[in-house]
């Protein structure tokens, strides 16, 4: 966190600490709400809105093997070992377990005004 909110040696720091986005949801775009559309349509915007090499890997399928397939061959990979003996995320997985989760959350909520 030391690079947000710097205004003195941004450059140096943004040298030293890389900050790279991925994108895994559009919720928003063209002035076009998308919160209450399917996954398909917001995905497809997000396609549009964001260079690829930013936009997750996405599939859908019906098939078992296929999904298993492509998650396994995910960049994420599994848990690394921490300095300690315990387990450590990659930055990629970590952001994207977090992003689930506060979804999660969100979703509960929704269903708990229902």
């Amino acid at each position: 966190m030391r690079r947000f909110g710097r205004r003195l040696e941004v450059e140096r720091l943004q040298g030293e600490i890389p900050l790279t986005p991925f994108f895994f949801d559009c919720l928003f775009h063209d002035g076009l709400p998308l919160i209450d559309k399917v996954q398909a349509e917001r995905f497809a915007a997000l396609q549009v809105a964001a260079p690829p090499p930013l936009v997750i890997p996405h599939m859908v399928t019906g098939v078992v093997s296929e999904a298993e397939a492509f998650a396994a061959a995910a960049p994420l990979g599994r848990p690394a070992p921490g300095p300690r003996g315990g387990i450590r995320w990659t930055p990629r997985g970590f952001i994207r377990r977090v992003a689930w989760h506060a979804l999660d959350h969100a979703w509960e909520i929704e269903d708990r005004r229902m």
